[in-house]
């Protein structure tokens, strides 16, 4: 039985070094993805006024807008963009 148990100490211990190793390498990467996160929600926070604003205008238009602007023969840079 001392021997079993040696034998299964010793293997507990590898996969101890190995489990430790893993977790130095995941927090480093938790690091990492953490900064990318922290810099995107801020990108995120300086875009989601202009969304708000780009929702309220469409908010304003309406079926006769649609229509009007289909009926450019030769629209405008800034529509032919919306559309």
């Amino acid at each position: 039985m001392v021997v079993d148990l040696e034998k299964r100490q010793k293997i507990a211990g590898e996969q101890e070094k190995i489990t430790s190793e893993e977790a130095k390498e995941s927090q480093k990467l938790f690091s990492a993805v953490s900064v990318i996160k922290a810099d995107c929600e801020e990108q995120l926070e300086m875009a989601m006024p202009l969304y708000r604003g780009a929702l309220a205008a469409l908010d304003t238009l309406d079926k006769n807008d649609i229509t009007e602007m289909k009926a450019y023969t030769s629209p405008a840079e800034e529509i032919v963009l919306v559309i």
